[in-house]
């Protein structure tokens, strides 16, 4: 019986087999893959790992890394990618060649998890992983290439009742195939997210010690990102908040124990200057960047709020404006940046809220998000979702190293210098999805809705503006069933790596009306793909794929042919 290559104690591995040694380390370009590095990054320096950093952004690029790197080197990191992908096919590296997987992408390739000797996938404690049965999708190989032997046989005349077996063997062989291919169309129907990559190192780092309150924040910024970039629901983001909760109350209280035995006031001075910032747990408003913006264009740029007062209609000025005058905020407290609001307005922002949920339509479930805010001296605190939308910002830039530097609790006064980088970014989503819906570019094509999106620089944006765009037709009322529809959005994105002609790009985001995160799209790309014989490359996510441009049209009509 073939074991999976389940990997749950990733220090062991790292003080066994890569301490001292050169490491290939993949990091995918989003939020959740920098946060993720930067966690790892502190157990390879514990370690004395020397490694080799490869940024990339889809599977072409992590093809080309590893060619031009990984000569003399035995071993790779996967952060944030590879999970769902045939590594060992698509790479086909060295024999002696192992990799590590560290991904929340779901589900996991069939060939990754029964790899014995090269891949090795990094899962949470209490995950359970559910695949078929390696007796069902895989067969020895003498059983696999016996079809030669039987037609040897079959053209032997005196050989009559080798013949008859041959043909049991070959009605056994269809049977199993057909078992097979139902097995893992399955297993592979739908893609979501397993617990995010930085939870799952930042469960590694408890296993040495106290982990940074560096390592603890890049955790929740990357478990923030997932919430709003729509790879995890709500349930699973508040159980995930919760022990987290608990590891920063218990920072907390292990520091307050390291200033009380400081015996004298130099010392106690001391402990404060080394401490970089202090992080507490906190109920917000769902208005992104509200304490570093105004209050309209939180509003005006956020998902819930746009989408419950309709602000994309024909009457969105007027409903936000009702709501302002029903809430008592005049319109010059609502456009002044919040920290320039009267001390009244502030503190009972959250009141008002509350008490116009119910004639605005504002989800109570919603308005409110449980979170964590970094607070240092001398500077303005910081909620998580501020810094992961800097960090997605920064990597639609192109910018890599200051993503990394902004996930770093330590760089609170880089991070609050760039946030205007960050405002003229949504600012700019927003006004795109207002002009989408103006002109009627979000169509209903019968199984999904579709739309054609502007060009964008990377898939953070894309999927953020695909997301918003979806929420935003729903919003306006125009169609009973859209809440029940998934959505397909195709941009074109620069061609990267050794073939740049793979440009167009389909994504398909669930309903959102949907209970849960599961996508219903990556088996019928394939098939999709498969039918119309187009040439495609898989991205990061399972529920995306990068085509030919010439191929973009006939693959979208074989997608909806087969979701009819």
């Amino acid at each position: 019986q073939q074991i999976a290559m389940l990997c749950k104690n990733f220090l062991e591995v790292l003080q066994e087999f890569l301490s001292g040694e050169r490491v290939l380390v993949f990091v995918s370009l989003d939020p959740e893959g920098i946060c993720a590095w930067k966690i790892l990054q502190s157990l390879f320096k514990c370690q004395h790992t020397m490694y080799t950093l490869l940024p990339v952004a889809n599977y072409l690029d992590v093809k080309d890394s590893f060619r031009d790197n990984c000569e003399g080197v035995s071993f790779g990191v996967l952060v944030n990618c590879g999970a769902t992908i045939d590594i060992w096919e698509t790479l086909q590296p060295p024999a002696d060649f192992q990799f590590y997987v560290i991904d929340s992408h779901r589900p996991f390739h069939i060939s990754n998890f029964y790899n014995q000797q090269q891949v090795h996938l990094l899962v949470s404690e209490g995950e359970e992983v559910t695949v078929p049965a390696y007796g069902v999708v895989f067969r020895d190989s003498d059983d696999e290439n016996s079809d030669a032997e039987d037609a040897d046989e079959d053209a032997d005349p005196d050989a009559a009742t080798a013949a008859l077996s041959a043909a049991e063997r070959r009605r056994a062989r269809r049977e199993w195939r057909s078992r097979r291919e139902r097995a893992l169309l399955e297993h592979e129907q739908f893609t979501y997210h397993g617990p995010t990559s930085s939870l799952l190192l930042l469960e590694q780092a408890f296993r040495t010690s106290r982990p940074s309150l560096s390592a603890l924040w890049c955790a929740i910024v990357g478990h923030t990102w997932q919430l709003l970039s729509g790879r995890l629901d709500w349930d699973a983001y508040f159980e995930a908040v919760c022990g987290l909760q608990a590891h920063v109350t218990s920072w907390r209280n292990a520091s307050s124990a390291a200033s009380a035995s400081a015996t004298t006031l130099e010392s106690q001075l001391q402990e404060t200057i080394s401490s970089p910032a202090e992080l507490q747990f906190s109920r917000c408003l769902n208005l992104w960047l509200l304490r570093h913006w105004s209050l309209e264009d939180c509003m005006r740029c956020s998902p819930h709020t746009a989408c419950a007062l309709q602000l994309f209609g024909s009457r969105g000025r007027q409903r936000l404006l009702q709501f302002l005058a029903d809430a008592g905020i005049a319109q010059r407290e609502a456009r002044q940046p919040f920290d320039c609001m009267s001390l009244q307005l502030q503190n009972g922002l959250e009141n008002s809220f509350s008490r116009l949920a119910g004639k605005f339509k504002l989800d109570p479930e919603r308005l409110f998000l449980p979170t964590f805010t970094a607070k240092a001296a001398f500077r303005p605190a910081l909620v998580a979702t501020d810094c992961a939308l800097l960090c997605a910002c920064h990597l639609t830039r192109g910018d890599f190293c200051a993503a990394i530097d902004c996930v770093t609790i330590e760089c609170s006064e880089g991070v609050c210098r760039d946030l205007g980088l960050v405002r003229d970014w949504l600012s700019g989503q927003t006004e795109q999805v207002q002009a989408l819906l103006d002109q009627g570019s979000v169509v209903n094509l019968g199984p999904f809705l579709f739309v054609s999106l502007p060009e964008q620089a990377g898939p953070a944006a894309l999927h953020l503006l695909a997301s918003l765009a979806q929420r935003g037709f729903v919003s306006l009322g125009k169609m009973r069933r859209a809440g029940q529809l998934p959505l397909l959005a195709t941009c074109q994105l620069p061609g990267s790596g050794v073939a740049p002609e793979f440009s167009t790009v389909f994504l398909g985001l669930p309903p959102v009306g949907a209970e849960d995160c599961r996508n219903v799209f990556r088996a019928a790309m394939l098939e999709a793909a498969r039918g119309c014989r187009a040439l495609g490359e898989a991205e990061f996510d399972g529920h995306a794929v990068r085509l030919h441009r010439e191929d973009a049209r006939k693959f979208c009509d074989a997608l909806v042919n087969i979701m009819s």
